[in-house]
């Protein structure tokens, strides 16, 4: 019985540590991969390709002139 127990709470411990991990992982993936609109030009471009400055997200092109 005590085994039975122990085969358990190590599957449930790698469950846990590894899968619930890659899961957050993707949903964080999946945040780079959703547009934001430009806080200056008003257009929408990925998020991972946006930078920030004085707390405004802006595309590439507004953040290389101001």
């Amino acid at each position: 019985m005590g085994k039975i127990i122990l085969f358990i709470a190590i599957g449930l411990a790698i469950y846990f540590f590894f899968i619930k991990s890659r899961e957050i992982t993707n949903k964080e993936k999946n945040d780079e991969n959703e547009f934001f609109q430009c806080d200056n030009c008003k257009t929408f471009v990925l998020k991972k390709e946006m930078k920030e400055k004085n707390g405004k997200l802006l595309c590439k092109e507004c953040y290389e002139n101001s």
